[in-house]
């Protein structure tokens, strides 16, 4: 089987997983990871007087780096578990022929 098939396939069947992988890794990268290489997690005082990170921070560093850690283990949990070819079954289908 052709990986780039596969693949294909599976960011056209599970698009919004795909979409909230990407946006998390765009938060971590543009905001939690220019924190974290400049301050580390400590409670250092940046130039403007706050502190980005640490324990008395705004956290931003950590949350991205938890958020993109968790949506990244989903995703790679989804990409290994799926199947090429299917639709994701979302448990709709027995209902929408009560409405018929």
């Amino acid at each position: 089987m052709n990986p780039f098939l596969f693949f294909f396939d599976f960011l056209k069947s599970q698009p919004g997983w795909a979409l909230n992988f990407t946006l998390a890794h765009v938060l971590f990268w543009l905001y939690g990871f220019p924190d974290l290489s400049e301050y580390g997690y400590s409670n250092t005082f940046s130039e403007q007087g706050n502190i980005p990170s640490g324990p008395l921070g705004s956290g931003g560093g950590i949350v991205t780096l938890l958020i993109v850690c968790v949506m990244s283990l989903v995703w790679l949990q989804k990409l290994v578990s799926h199947e090429y070819g299917k639709k994701e079954d979302i448990g709709m289908a027995d209902q929408d022929d009560d409405y018929d």
